[in-house]
């Protein structure tokens, strides 16, 4: 019932790596990294830090919750050393160009900024003399003390599926290392703390940064009506954002190599037409934000989905919009078992869910995906009545309220204040 007809014919090189050659590579990471990880706690213990110095690793670099961490502090701080590392060269001029503009719009007094080469010896000093350090995927991963220094591990979204610890499938014997994780509510506390093997005392409950951009006005985000310029949705239309999780798995072809399926390939023959039509009808624009992993990033747009828009990376990065300022400019949102999900949440608009197939994903999930089935919050797009309902109630503004004892409500807490502001006070940066 899958879209067999959909052929992109790209085919991902010979699949050299074996299971039993990525155990190798991991125990000569072990071996290499003994020795680092020594050297990395006595350069802690010797070199100053610098109070007033705040350091961002972000993946992909700039973005995420280590970039709502950093534009809060522009907004509500004073005399702060920024410190981005960067991996992309194309990064650096737009971080540079977009402080210069953040300062001004945001009249913050005394801050400056370095911008620096992750993989360098400035940009590793910098790391290791900074009081601070907030990054979405770990700094450098034999680093993994914090000595007079606080380092925070401000993960990209609660996870449903298994990842760091509890994912058996491939497992990652380093786990990100932070002095302080976050986690968007008491249930996910727990599991924070086992994926990353760290103690539940050393895990914050509060809403993720990032978070903060779909709930509170900022004078540094890019509007609603300038990213609907930007992807000429028409005024009178609402905007559908959907953000598919990718596929790592992939399709026997022939020996040797192995050809890529999409999240395309979990959809029923029926979807793509009843999409197009549904959304047309109820004057929906419907965008497809490619996970920066997608292969469909690489490949022409398939034939059986002509009408539909893709928003590719390469695309993405020429508007030079953060993602959650994006995601805030949405009416509603289609995705499977992203963690996106949990964040929507918090604005209490239609959640759509559809193409998880689980006859065909291979990944373990943290709780038994019929708690999402079941859930009040987010609508089943399991056939074309609910397929249709769901863009009936996108056009008629209606919210999905948290109700009690709903899996929603036990996802993602309700908080007072913003959740950047919450990491902040918890490490003392005043």
């Amino acid at each position: 019932q899958c879209h067999s007809a959909l052929d992109t014919g790209v085919v991902i090189g010979p699949n050299q790596r074996s299971v039993d050659g990525g155990a190798a590579f991991a125990t000569m990471k072990k071996l290499l990294y003994q020795p680092l990880r020594l050297l990395d706690y006595l350069l802690q213990l010797l070199l100053p830090v610098k109070a007033n110095r705040v350091c961002y690793v972000s993946s992909p670099d700039y973005s995420d919750n280590a970039y709502f961490v950093y534009r809060h502090i522009l907004e509500t701080r004073s005399k702060v050393e920024h410190v981005w590392l960067f991996k992309n060269a194309k990064i650096p001029p737009r971080i540079k160009r977009e402080f210069e503009r953040d300062v001004a719009k945001a009249g913050a007094q005394g801050h400056s900024l370095r911008v620096v080469h992750k993989y360098s010896i400035q940009g590793y000093f910098l790391y290791l003399t900074s009081a601070f350090c907030f990054h979405t995927h770990g700094g450098y991963p034999f680093s993994t003390n914090a000595v007079r220094r606080h380092n925070v591990c401000v993960w990209h979204g609660m996870p449903i599926k298994c990842i760091g610890r509890l994912n058996k499938i491939t497992p990652n014997p380093f786990p990100t290392f932070g002095g302080l994780h976050v986690a968007t509510s008491w249930f996910f506390k727990y599991i924070i703390a086992a994926v990353f093997a760290a103690k539940p005392e050393n895990v914050l409950v509060c809403s993720l940064p990032r978070c903060d951009a779909l709930l509170y006005e900022s004078k540094l985000a890019t509007s609603r009506a300038e990213i609907r310029k930007l992807l000429a949705v028409p005024d009178d239309h609402r905007l559908v954002l959907w953000m598919p999780t990718y596929r790592t798995e992939g399709l026997p072809k022939e020996a040797g190599q192995t050809q890529f399926r999409s999240f395309l390939d979990d959809l029923p023959y029926w979807v793509l037409p009843e999409l197009e039509r549904a959304s047309s009808a109820n004057g929906c624009t419907l965008i497809v934000k490619l996970h920066q992993s997608d292969m469909l990033n690489h490949v022409d747009r398939p034939q059986p989905v002509q009408w539909l828009r893709f928003l590719k990376s390469g695309e993405w990065l020429s508007y030079e919009v953060q993602l959650y300022d994006l995601i805030a400019a949405s009416d509603a949102l289609i995705s499977d078992v992203s963690s996106v999900l949990i964040d929507y949440l918090v604005t209490g608009r239609q959640i759509g869910l559809l193409g998880f197939d689980p006859e065909t994903y291979t990944r373990e999930l943290v709780f038994p995906i019929r708690y999402l089935l079941d859930s009040e919050r987010f609508q089943v797009m399991s056939d074309a009545g609910s397929l249709s309902q769901f863009f009936t109630d996108v056009a008629a503004g209606n919210h999905r309220p948290d109700t009690p004892g709903d899996i929603g409500s036990i996802l993602h807490d309700r908080f007072s204040e913003k959740g950047a502001e919450s990491v902040l006070r918890a490490v003392g940066l005043a």
